[in-house]
């Protein structure tokens, strides 16, 4: 996975990027903007990528502890504001209302910690939809280069979708952050209900161009079924003339998903499941990332 080079400033790289993701917070569309605006989705992007290392405290949550955070996000997708709001800031979440202007949209963001323990990453869902018909998926931030913030990229350019996103390094706690492949998260807990209610699973990652020379993306459903979106997506990433990488088809050099967590508990429960992983390459020039969140969009947008 690629890391930040020394010599970069890590906000100028950010904010070369345009329209995109965030880490530990909870974000449900739809709502005023209070009298005291937070910061907007971006800039909290970029305070809490920054704030990311594998030297920060970290610990799942208990069963009791994602049980009621799911409960909470069930609450805040049926207009049951208050109880939501509750429910997460037992949790440690601070509930704030934005306007994102770039998705030109209201939105609750539930924060979580900060500092400490209880680190335990961010859902966005539109303001239009009970329920996300497409939850867009950042399981590491800041480890996997720039993935943050063409996950909120394409959050705004689907309409229906939502964005979730870890709030820890996935080397934290020696790897115990690592949500995309420990299933004792609150990203998991929270990625395979709103699976189960209908979400397409959309998961982002990064790789080294040298991992897979010759391939610019590679697209999975780890061991989940391979179903039609996933290779329409494919196919309009081919279209753009990227050289896409089938896992279905061929090895992939171990990038085809197949341990991910997220990837296994939809295949168990035959949910629709995306795995993308993305070179370096592509996720730092400007034209590639955009026509691939255009792709996305084009191929999923209408069609859920």
């Amino acid at each position: 996975m690629t890391s930040v080079p020394g010599h970069l400033d890590r906000r100028q790289v950010l904010r070369g990027l345009t329209g995109c993701a965030s880490v530990g917070l909870l974000a449900a569309c739809g709502m005023r903007p209070e009298a005291h605006a937070p910061p907007g989705l971006d800039r909290q992007i970029d305070d809490l990528t920054e704030r990311l290392n594998p030297r920060q405290q970290y610990r799942p949550p208990s069963d009791a502890e994602a049980r009621r955070a799911v409960e909470a996000v069930e609450q805040l997708t049926a207009a049951e504001l208050d109880a939501g709001r509750a429910g997460l800031t037992a949790l440690g979440f601070t509930v704030d209302s934005l306007h994102d202007a770039a998705a030109q949209r209201d939105c609750l963001v539930a924060a979580g910690e900060s500092h400490g323990h209880r680190t335990w990453g961010t859902l966005v869902v539109a303001a239009d939809a009970d329920r996300p018909d497409v939850l867009v998926e950042v399981p590491h931030p800041r480890a996997d280069l720039d993935t943050e913030r063409i996950g909120l990229a394409m959050f705004r350019a689907l309409p229906r979708s939502g964005l979730l996103l870890a709030g820890a390094h996935r080397r934290a706690a020696d790897g115990a952050a690592d949500v995309a492949h420990q299933s004792d998260s609150l990203f998991h807990a929270l990625a395979v209900e709103l699976g189960r209610q209908g979400a397409l699973q959309v998961q982002l990652h990064g790789f080294a161009d040298a991992s897979l020379p010759g391939k610019d993306v590679v697209i999975s459903s780890g061991r989940a079924r391979v179903g039609a979106r996933a290779e329409r997506l494919a196919d309009a990433l081919d279209d753009l003339g990227l050289d896409v990488g089938r896992a279905w088809r061929e090895r992939c050099a171990g990038l085809e998903g197949r341990s991910n967590a997220q990837g296994r508990a939809a295949a168990r429960h035959d949910l629709d499941f995306v795995h993308l992983e993305m070179n370096h390459r592509t996720r730092m020039d400007a034209r590639r990332r955009s026509a691939v969140v255009g792709a996305v969009a084009a191929a999923l947008n209408g069609t859920q």
